[in-house]
């Protein structure tokens, strides 16, 4: 399958996810406490969000005074984002681009961010090199991602339950099958198509030339992807590294 052919694809599942996205994917304000800490960047700092979706993280850093452009490859994630950044009375450059190399000067991004979008990747070594690229000396990334999907025999049959479980009791989400059904299309293109444990993200970013790898997602004062903040609906625990670049 070709790039173009992958890309077709992702885009097409996230514009039909784009207007339950908000209400489906996370709890927003603990993220944005978390990454504009993690950062540590004096306001004014040039912030790029690659894969910044319906916007949440790039809205809530550009509240902090960054100078944030978030960029994503479904336009009606997009249009969403510019939508509530009007809304909210906030500047944010949102333009549709590839994560995998954006169309910036090089050293011109203070830091860059992302959540959950390193899976998604056909290439992730490439694209974390190009994002170095646009870092400045000692720019800072900061990303989460995690396993989003049963591997192990005891997380496949986990995972049978639970959707059996929502299907009799009509409490699951609408997307996981469409989910399912798109993804197993890419699959053989994505080396993470499951998604990725921190071990395998740290030796990424030292692959990529990135130093100074530090966890966070232990600094959550309760799970952001749960209503209640306890149970976490996934097969592995979700992770936060910042890198330095150089």
């Amino acid at each position: 399958m070709k790039d173009l052919s992958v890309c077709r694809h992702i885009s097409s599942y996230w514009n039909w996810r784009a207007v339950s996205f908000d209400s489906t994917s996370c709890r927003h304000e603990p993220w944005v406490d978390i990454y504009s800490r993690v950062l540590s960047l004096p306001a004014g700092s040039k912030v790029l969000d690659a894969g910044t979706g319906t916007g949440f993280l790039a809205l809530g850093l550009a509240g902090q005074g960054f100078k944030v452009t978030g960029i994503d490859i479904s336009s009606r994630m997009l249009d969403i984002a510019s939508k509530k950044a009007a809304r909210m009375g906030l500047e944010v450059k949102f333009m549709q681009a590839g994560a995998d190399d954006p169309p910036f000067a090089p050293g011109t991004m203070d830091a860059i961010v992302t959540r959950n979008l390193i899976w998604t990747l056909k290439d992730p070594w490439t694209t974390l090199r190009n994002w170095s690229i646009l870092l400045r000396p000692g720019g800072r990334l900061v990303i989460s991602d995690g396993m989003w999907r049963p591997v192990t025999l005891l997380q496949r049959v986990s995972s049978f339950m639970l959707e059996g479980i929502q299907k009799i009791t009509g409490k699951g989400a609408s997307h996981p099958e469409k989910f399912k059904q798109m993804y197993k299309k890419v699959d053989p293109d994505l080396p993470f198509g499951a998604g990725l444990y921190a071990s395998q993200a740290s030796e990424l970013l030292v692959d990529c030339g990135f130093s100074s790898i530090v966890s966070h997602e232990h600094e959550f004062d309760e799970n952001p992807y749960t209503a209640n903040g306890k149970c976490f609906p996934g097969y592995g625990r979700f992770f936060i590294l910042s890198a330095t670049c150089g």
